[in-house]
């Protein structure tokens, strides 16, 4: 699982930054990514635009993906572009925890993490 956090007030030029490294999740195996947008209040046509291409790089990888604390502003943005139909309503989580707590238990592999000791989350527990 990877956690993105996304600070810039605008989603575009911080999107170009962090394509390399979200792309890199395919080489290690990650399905699973959480983007957190807490400050980003506007996602502009550019930023919708990468965005909906990056959902449908990575929806073809079996990789899930999950937002959380999206703004009004943005989430309007989302919806209205139609993005929300790439995203799916039930991938949008009010908080990072509730959005961990989605992955864990919709989306990660339970017997991999039946074999980690790494423990990192507290949702990882329920899965022992």
């Amino acid at each position: 699982m990877l956690v993105l956090t996304f600070m810039e007030r605008c989603f575009s030029a911080p999107w170009k930054r962090s394509k390399k490294k979200i792309r890199s999740v395919h080489k290690n195996d990650e399905k699973i990514i959480i983007i957190r947008l807490r400050s980003v209040r506007i996602i502009d046509a550019t930023g919708a635009h990468s965005l909906e291409q990056f959902l449908q790089e990575v929806k073809k990888k079996n990789v899930r993906v999950i937002f959380t604390n999206v703004k009004d502003s943005a989430l309007k943005t989302i919806r209205n572009s139609g993005l929300i139909n790439e995203i799916g309503e039930e991938n949008i989580a009010i908080d990072t925890t509730e959005a961990i707590k989605l992955a864990v238990e919709k989306y990660a592999n339970h017997e991999a993490c039946r074999q980690c000791w790494n423990k990192v989350f507290e949702e990882c527990k329920s899965i022992r």
